[in-house]
C-alpha cells in the first residue's frame, strides 16, 4: 500500500476515500506519520470549513466532478524547461545561460523572470538563446512557481542567478527525480525545530543520493506538481524568504512528493548542480542583506509547521 493513491483520490476531490485510503497504511509503515497528517489536513482545510459546505450540494455529480476535473489537465508534455529569476547579477547571466542551454539534455525553451529593472539584457543574448523574458515591478520570488506552472515542459529546473550548472545536471535530475519520486535540487536543508537556526544544511558533493526537508539553488521538478502549492496562500503574506520551504512542504504534505540532494562527485563535476558556489557570496545575497531576519522569520516556519505536526524526514 503506498500513499500515492489516497493522494490521487484526494487530488481528485474524493476527500472522505482519500481518508479512508491514508489510514489503510500501518503505523509501521514508514509512510504512516504522512498519512497522518495528511487525514489531519484534509479534515482541517476541507470538512470542518464553510469550503466542506459548499462541496455537500454539488452542481454536477460526483462522476461528473472527476470528468469535470480531466477536461482541465494539461496534454501529455515532454522535455523541460529552464527559469531563470533574475535580479541584480548581470555578470553571471551569459555564463549561466551557456552551461543551461549546452545541456546534454537540452531544454525546450529558456525564460528568464526579472524582478524589477535594474539593467538591460543585451539583445545579442535574446538572438543567441532565443530567450523569453517577463519584467516585474514586483521583486518576489514566488513568481517563479507561477511562470513553471505556465511553462511548456513536462519538467522544470528553475535556477537562482548565481548557479551554474555542469553539463550534465539535468540528465542527473531526470534520473534521481523519476527514482524517488523528488524535488531535485544541488543542495538542501534538513529541519531542526529546536536548533537556532532551525536547519542544518545538506550538500551532495559525493555518495549517495540524500533525502532533505527542502532543497536549495536549484529545484527540478514536474511542472504538474504545481497544482499543490498554488491551492496555498503565500504564507505571511511575504513576497521573499519563504518560497522554497512552502513549495517542498507543500509537495510533501499534500502530493507525498520528497526532496533530495544527489551525489555529485565535486563542483567541478559534468554532474554538479552548483559548481560556482563563491558567486552566491556577493552582495547580493538575501542571506547576507538580511542575515538576521532571514534566519529567524524562516526559522519561525519551521517551528510552525512543526508544532501542527509536519513530517521532517530526520525527525
Amino acid at each position: 500500500m503506498t500513499i500515492k493513491e489516497g493522494n490521487i483520490l484526494f487530488s481528485s476531490g474524493n476527500y472522505m476515500e482519500a481518508i479512508d485510503e491514508y489510514k489503510k497504511i500501518d503505523s509501521d509503515n514508514p509512510l504512516f506519520g504522512q498519512a497522518s497528517f495528511n487525514i489531519d489536513y484534509i479534515e482541517r482545510n476541507y470538512l470542518n470549513s464553510s469550503f466542506a459546505t459548499s462541496i455537500e450540494s454539488p452542481t454536477i455529480s460526483d462522476s461528473g466532478y472527476s470528468k469535470f476535473l480531466n477536461i482541465f489537465n494539461r496534454p501529455p508534455r515532454s522535455g523541460w524547461s529552464a527559469i531563470i529569476t533574475l535580479w541584480k547579477r548581470s555578470e553571471y547571466l551569459e555564463e549561466q545561460l551557456e552551461a543551461i542551454y549546452n545541456q546534454s539534455v537540452r531544454p525546450k525553451e529558456i525564460i528568464i523572470i526579472q524582478n524589477e529593472n535594474h539593467f538591460l539584457i543585451d539583445e545579442k543574448i535574446y538572438q543567441k538563446y532565443d530567450l523569453k523574458l517577463i519584467r516585474s515591478d514586483i521583486n518576489s520570488l514566488y513568481h517563479r512557481w507561477i511562470i513553471s506552472y505556465l511553462s511548456s515542459g513536462e519538467y522544470v529546473c528553475v535556477f537562482d542567478d548565481d548557479v551554474i550548472p555542469g553539463k550534465d545536471w539535468i540528465k542527473l535530475c531526470y534520473r534521481v527525480s523519476q527514482n524517488h519520486n523528488a524535488l531535485v535540487g544541488p543542495s538542501g536543508r534538513v529541519a531542526r525545530p529546536t536548533s537556532d537556526p532551525a536547519w542544518e544544511s545538506v550538500e551532495g558533493h559525493a555518495g549517495e543520493d540524500r533525502i532533505c526537508d527542502w532543497v536549495c539553488n536549484s529545484y527540478f521538478f514536474k511542472a504538474d506538481w504545481l497544482r499543490h502549492i498554488v491551492a496555498a496562500s503565500r504564507y505571511d503574506d511575504h513576497q521573499m524568504t519563504f518560497d522554497d520551504i512552502q513549495l517542498a512542504a507543500a509537495l510533501k504534505a499534500v502530493g507525498g512528493i520528497i526532496s533530495v540532494v544527489p551525489g555529485q562527485p565535486s563542483d567541478k563535476s559534468d554532474y554538479a548542480g552548483h559548481s560556482k558556489r563563491q558567486y552566491g557570496h556577493d552582495s547580493h545575497a538575501l542571506w547576507k542583506r538580511k542575515v538576521e531576519s532571514h534566519a529567524h522569520k524562516r526559522s519561525n516556519l519551521i517551528r510552525r509547521l512543526d508544532r501542527i505536526g509536519f513530517k521532517w524526514c530526520g525527525l
